[in-house]
């Protein structure tokens, strides 16, 4: 779904989720690139997508948060490890178990 889209890194976004969150550009793009799970929430009444994929490398399954980007396209606002609820609903939806 997402890997049809241009992603698009804000300046400092990149570094913001290696140093609070471990993961690299790498990982989130691959994460992004295959089957994902995805739905629309807002937050401040700002419309983003909460987006659950798995990195094909580690089995790794993670949350990005993205946003409309201005010219089209969607921005990484950031990323983080998916928590246990999250897995099991990647696991049930994204891949179809």
């Amino acid at each position: 779904m997402f890997a049809r889209r241009r992603i698009r890194w804000p300046p400092g976004v990149e570094e913001h989720i290696f140093e609070r969150h471990r993961l690299s550009k790498y990982e989130v793009d691959a994460a992004l690139a295959g089957p994902v799970y995805a739905r629309r929430v807002f937050v401040k009444n700002q419309p983003r997508y909460e987006v659950l994929g798995q990195v094909p490398e580690s089995g790794r399954i993670l949350k990005a948060i993205l946003e409309d980007a201005r010219f089209g396209g969607v921005d990484v606002v950031t990323a983080m490890d998916a928590t246990l609820s999250e897995k099991g609903l990647y696991v049930r939806r994204a891949k179809g178990l």
